[in-house]
């Protein structure tokens, strides 16, 4: 909340207004990537969501997001569901991805510039692995790094 203190007209004591501040969203447009070995846990399409800079900015603004991961099958489990019944979380997997979403803070098209006229990029995480593995193991992918 931002405050605002005015004068009243007759009275003349100050008194506060409090005035919420809602910086606009950005949308972004899902990209699923095509590569068989960028995949989120559950082997489902990674992807990152896009939204087009200015013509001629040369600032990107790529964002990774983060979440944990696991490191053995009781904690995959925890996260993930099990193999044979997944809980779909979009930790571990795109099934639930939106075809855009509405970012804002960083992402907010009501930044000053340079960042209101960036390219952005926001890479949903869903590899369970720090967006570092590079292997399958106990039924599940780990392609952070792919």
């Amino acid at each position: 909340f931002s405050s605002l203190a005015i004068m009243g007209a007759r009275a003349m004591r100050p008194f506060l207004i409090l005035v919420a501040s809602c910086a606009a969203a950005a949308e972004l447009t899902l990209v699923p990537l095509k590569d068989p070995l960028a995949v989120c846990t559950d082997g489902s399409p990674a992807g990152y969501y896009w939204k087009p800079g200015a013509k001629n900015s040369k600032l990107w603004i790529v964002y990774l997001e983060g979440g944990g991961w696991c490191w053995d099958k009781e904690t995959c489990n925890q996260r993930c569901g099990t193999v044979a019944k997944p809980n779909n979380s979009t930790m571990c997997s795109s099934t639930a991805f939106l075809p855009k979403r509405p970012l804002d803070g960083i992402f907010s098209p009501a930044q000053d510039k340079p960042l209101a006229e960036a390219h952005k990029i926001f890479v949903p995480y869903c590899t369970s692995d720090g967006h570092m593995g590079n292997a399958t193991a106990m039924g599940r992918h780990f392609r952070g790094a792919a």
